[in-house]
């Protein structure tokens, strides 16, 4: 799963329990960029799928804590 992936799902209206959903069942790991952040948050991509995306790089999820 890509970033322009996500990108086209959040364009074509797919809400962000599918998305989010996705991104698990794939076990995508994103390594974004601060330009990537700005490009989806100006693609439509909704902040609680671009935190999803960026806890992917930290297995442990945030602050270090258990999911």
């Amino acid at each position: 799963m890509s970033v322009a992936e996500i990108k086209a799902l959040a364009k074509g209206g797919i809400s962000d329990e599918v998305i989010l959903s996705q991104i698990r069942n794939n076990h995508a790991v994103f390594h974004l960029t601060t330009v990537e952040i700005i490009d989806l948050k100006t693609s439509g991509v909704s902040e609680q799928v671009i935190d999803s995306m960026i806890n992917t790089a930290n297995p442990r999820g945030v602050a270090g804590q258990s999911k």
